[in-house]
Formats: structure tokens, sequence, C-alpha cells
């Protein structure tokens, strides 16, 4: 809206990856002048890869005309994968080679490929098909249908479940996948504004105290044809949150969760026959467990892996070793994502909030030393994506007044290249940049909030304030990164003369699991409560004009709306509730 993801966001990088150990490579130019360009920072050397033109004569036997360069997607050190027009390419960077899978299926999804790219797999009909690189299309499963699915991501995607498929990164070319049977769960219909009069869809949705998926894991081998059906012993509607192979292949650990979400276990099974080896480590909460991360293996078989877990207040890193635990990282903040390990496995690297939850930081563990540092160095959002060896980071970062900075850097974050300084887009509007707030609630708990304020903002006026809201679990609106998170759409609400003032409450992300299961089984109240806070805030502004509040949400944040409108009339004008 507003052009804030084009002509007014910030300027971006195009096509920016690792290609190997110690080369990135990214996207310049245009049109027939559009080039992939790789830099090889151990000989200082940049090459062209890539034209349209050059990608249109390797591909020539399939009589493809390239326009313009596709999306690279990696699939391992000097390997990648990418699509024009339907169809799949395997480029090997290191020969220069593109071979093609030769897939003239339309209307596939789900599209995975081995280890090695020998192999790929999608979904067509509700059923997995496998395409040798050199070969036809099989048909793995042929009972799929709007009941049962295979190959496709389960649990409406909770649980950092995304994919359905799981290639083993051993050498025997063989891959993991869900089995949905979703046969007794209630469909729910969704309106299609698109037709007129306007029609329904209905999709399949399990609500909450209905019948849910029975979710089973199957095992395929691509040479042999065999399948393996994973023997779990647990009730029909238990969730299977990750599918981990071990680094050899020979086995798969199952995480687990229960239909109320309070006991969490890891389950080890015998990838050949499917067999039940041993449960390796479980975990039981009053309120709920929550299992984001897969498993980090440390050793070529399951029984050393790190794991993640908020078990003791904030999400860190445990090493599981032989069924004796020892936790790896610690502090009062949050990790918030997994970046890897460098070669040799004596370093892993995270994403994390540190002291302040509105940002986002880089660390560093030694696994042998056991030393865990913050090596990102300013204030704000950074984002790191490691190289193929674990020597160096792409590294992202903005702040409320920083549109974007793009580096290279080492594996202590000394900056060693910068590749973007992006200009302030906004620089020539008249318009106010958001300011971030820190609030007390009648608890005393510190809440950050946002206010956005009209360019020609006079303190002696009174002014009219919107509060946007959203809250609830894995929500954050406050951010230290570039406008501080805030839609362009709320600056053309203050250029019409609101104050536009958001809040992010208990229950939202990244604040710890006391904060965040404070609404546990008690939604909106807590988060009302809060809401309040910021109204009191608001409130003691003498230029704020009291009686003239209204509050607007989506989502989440429409049920946020009409919760505040019933249970706390009064207190705002108008609501619009978006979604609820």
């Amino acid at each position: 809206m507003l052009k804030q993801y084009s002509d007014l966001g910030p300027r971006r990088l195009r096509g920016l990856t690792w290609l190997n150990e110690n080369t990135y490579a990214m996207k310049e130019g245009k049109g027939e002048e559009e080039k992939l360009i790789a830099f090889d920072l151990s000989k200082n050397k940049e090459t062209v890869k890539w034209t349209p033109g050059s990608l249109t004569s390797a591909l020539k036997a399939d009589a493809v005309e390239v326009k313009s360069l596709p999306a690279f997607d990696k699939l391992g050190t000097n390997l990648f994968t990418f699509s024009i027009n339907g169809a799949y390419y395997l480029w090997d960077v290191k020969s220069g080679k593109v071979k093609g899978y030769k897939n003239d299926v339309e209307g596939i999804s789900d599209v995975h490929f081995s280890n090695g790219g020998d192999y790929m797999t999608y979904v067509k009909g509700e059923n997995i098909y496998l395409k040798p690189l050199a070969g036809e299309s099989k048909q793995v499963t042929v009972d799929g249908n709007r009941d049962l699915v295979y190959g496709k991501a389960v649990s409406r995607f909770e649980f950092g479940i995304s994919e359905g498929i799981f290639w083993s990164p051993g050498d025997e070319p063989a891959f993991a996948y869900y089995r949905n049977d979703q046969s007794e769960v209630s469909d729910y219909p969704l309106v299609d504004l698109t037709k007129t009069p306007a029609g329904s869809d209905l999709i399949k949705y399990p609500m909450a105290g209905g019948k849910s998926e029975k979710i089973s894991v199957e095992l395929y081998y691509a040479k042999t044809g065999k399948t393996v059906k994973i023997q779990t012993d647990e009730s029909e509607d238990t969730y299977i949150c990750t599918i981990n192979w071990a680094p050899d292949g020979n086995s798969v650990v199952l995480v687990t969760l229960n239909r109320d979400q309070n006991h969490m276990q890891f389950k080890a099974y015998n990838a050949m026959t499917g067999s039940f080896i041993g449960r390796l480590y479980e975990e039981k909460d009053d309120k709920y467990v929550e299992p984001l991360y897969p498993l980090v293996f440390t050793s070529d078989n399951s029984t050393e892996f790190i794991y993640m877990s908020q078990k003791n207040g904030f999400m860190h890193a445990y090493l599981r070793k032989n069924g004796e635990e020892k936790q790896l990282t610690s502090g009062n903040f949050p990790l918030t994502g997994i970046l890897g390990m460098n070669q040799d496995k004596s370093l892993m690297f995270f994403e994390g909030t540190g002291e302040n939850p509105t940002e986002s930081q880089i660390f560093r563990l030694s696994l042998t030393d056991g030393t865990f540092e913050r090596i990102s160095h300013n204030n704000g959002v950074y984002h790191g994506v490691l190289s193929d060896n674990g020597a160096y980071f792409i590294t992202y970062f903005s702040s409320i007044d920083v549109p974007g900075k793009v580096v290279i850097a080492d594996n202590k974050g000394n900056v060693l290249k910068q590749l973007l300084s992006a200009p302030d887009p906004l620089e020539e509007y008249d318009i106010s940049r958001p300011e971030l707030l820190n609030i007390t609630n009648e608890k005393g708990t510190v809440l950050h909030a946002r206010m956005i304020k009209p360019h020609d903002f006079d303190e002696s006026k009174k002014y009219p304030v919107l509060v946007y809201v959203y809250g609830g679990p894995h929500a954050q609106l406050v951010q230290n990164r570039w406008w501080g998170s805030a839609p362009l759409w709320m600056n053309y609400m203050a250029e019409k003369g609101y104050l536009v003032f958001t809040v992010d409450g208990r229950g939202s992300y990244n604040r710890g699991k006391e904060f965040e299961q404070a609404v546990f089984r008690n939604l909106s109240e807590l988060e009302m409560d809060d809401q309040l806070a910021g109204v009191a805030y608001l409130k003691s502004l003498k230029y704020v004009d009291e009686n003239r509040m209204a509050v607007h949400g989506w989502s989440y944040g429409g049920f946020m709306t009409t919760s505040l409108m019933l249970k706390k009339p009064g207190v705002f004008k108008v609501g619009v509730a978006g979604g609820p």
C-alpha cells in the first residue's frame, strides 16, 4: 500500500546468495542487461555467471528463451535449482553445466530435490511423484485425495511446520513425508468474492474441540521403491512437528506433541525398518510447549544433537549427548533463529533479541569452550546468512533511522565489505518518523509502543488518536527496524490529523515464556488491560483528545477490537474490526 514495498521502500539487493564457501552472487541490471555476478572473496575476483542470453544458450535444447533471470534456489554447495515456464533445472556452479528435469506436468506443488539433485519430488492430486534427473516420473503414493493428503505441510503450518517432504542427507536417496488423514476434519467454507454471485470453497480446518488430523510418517527409497512406515504408538490426534533425519541417514527422529500441547517428545526410529529405537528426550509444561525449530545434529548418529527450548524462561539452546544434557546458551532474552555451524562444527550461530526485545542481534557460540557472545554491533534488527563453511556472513541491518545496510562480515562480526547502504526513500516527503516508546502497565511491566504524529505536529493542539492493535501469540508490531515496522498508511492517517499509536501487550512475541504464556486460556483479558495502559499513557499527554479515540485491527487484532468495544465500553468512540 502507498508503494511501501516498491518506490517508497528502501533499495534492496536482488538475488543475493552464497554460491559456496567463499563466493557470493547477486543480480545487477534489468532486461537484456541483467547479470548474475559472482565475487570470490578468497581471490578478490568478480565474474559474470549468467545473463538472459547466456542462459538461453544453455537451455537451447529445450527451446527456452530467457527474458529475465529466474530465482536461483540453493540446494547445496555449488548446487542450485531454478524454474522457467514450469520446468525445473539443476545448475552446477563448479562445472557451469545446467541439466533439466524435463518435467512437463502442470499443476504441481511442493517441489523438493534430493541431496545432490539427482531426484525431484512433487505433489499432484494429493499424491507424491518422484522424477529422476534422467528418467520418467514415478507415482509414489496412489490413494491420495481430498481426505488423504501426502507430502504437504500439516497442522495448519503451526509448530514450525512448513514442508511435507524431507530428503535424507545420507548417501542412500530416500525421503520422509507426511501422510495426513483428514477425513474426520470438518469442512470450513471460504467465501469466493471473485464470482458473481459469490460462491464458497470448502477447506479442511480442524476447529478447537473438534476432530483433528491423523498424521503419520512414511519413508520412500528412490532406488529400490521400498516404502517404510514409521511405527509410532501415538494417539491418533498427536501432532508430529518435525521430521529429522540423522546425518548418516540410518535413523529418523520425530518431534511429537500431544493434543493438549503440553507434552513434547523426541523419538528415534530405524530408517530401514520403521521400528522404534528409543525416546531421546521429553518436556512437559503446565501450559504449553512449543517445538518451533528442527534438531541440529553434532555427530553422524541420532544420539547427539542440539535443540531449542524455552523451558527455563527464554528460548535457548541445549545439547543432548548419550542421554545427558547441557545448556549451551543463556540470558534473559530469547534466541529467535538458528543460522548454522562452521565446517568443523566447533562454532554455532544464532539470532536473538539481546537485551532489547524490539531488536534482533547475531550471536556466536563456541562448542569447545562454551563462549557465547554477541557479534553484531549496532542497535536495530540484524539478519545473517552464513556461508557454506561458516567463515562469513551476509548481514542485513536496519533500524528506525537506517533504511538498510548489507555487508559481508567474518564470523567474528568484523565487516569486510559493504554491499549496500540504502538511501532514505522518504527523505523528500513531509511525514514524521515513528517514535519508539516504553510505557508500563498496572503491574509495572514495561511495554514497547510506537507513536506516529503529523509532520506539522503542534503540542498546543488537541489530536484524535487511532490505536492500532494486534496482540496475541507470535505477534510483534513494535520493532527497532526501518520505520519502526510501521506501514505507511499510518503516516497517511497522521497527515489527516491523527496520532497513530500501537503497543505490544502481554502475550506478544520475543518477551519470554512468562510474558507470552500470560494469556493462556484467557485470551483478550490481559491484552485489553495492556491496551488500556496505552490509553492511560495517551490521556496523560496534554495534546491528546481523550474524547476522540478509535481502535482498529485485523485478524486477532479484529478480535481485540471487538473485545475492547464490547467489554470496555466508552473508551473508544469507534472501532473498526477486520476479519475478527
